[in-house]
């Protein structure tokens, strides 16, 4: 039989194992132990905005895709940006290139 905690307002079942919190909620002992488990494992589901996405170990995985699936990594994430960072200075270079030719307007003139 459950028993009354006054000074939380929830109460305890022994014989199932889980707590009742004063707005109904039953928040059961092994979802507890779970949640402090994926916490230690780094393991999450987020929710919201981010809702589908999933981080394992060191390991962001897009929404859909499971074990094996493409994810972003740490060093993975330093290398896309790096990737990025040149083709944005190949691409200021180029327009520089192309701004410098004879007879070639640059995409970003304005006439005052």
């Amino acid at each position: 039989m459950g028993r009354k905690r006054s000074r939380l307002n929830w109460s305890w079942d022994d014989e199932r194992q889980e707590f009742t919190t004063p707005s109904g909620r039953i928040v059961t002992l092994t979802s507890i132990a779970q949640m402090l488990a994926d916490q230690r494992d780094n393991r999450h589901d987020f929710t919201g905005p981010w809702a589908g996405w999933k981080m394992r170990g060191d390991a962001l995985i897009p929404p859909g895709h499971g074990p094996g699936s493409p994810r972003l990594k740490p060093n993975t994430t330093k290398l896309f940006l790096r990737w990025i960072a040149d083709a944005i200075s190949d691409d200021k270079a180029q327009n520089t290139r192309q701004a410098d030719r004879p007879g070639h307007w640059p995409a970003c003139t304005s006439i005052h």
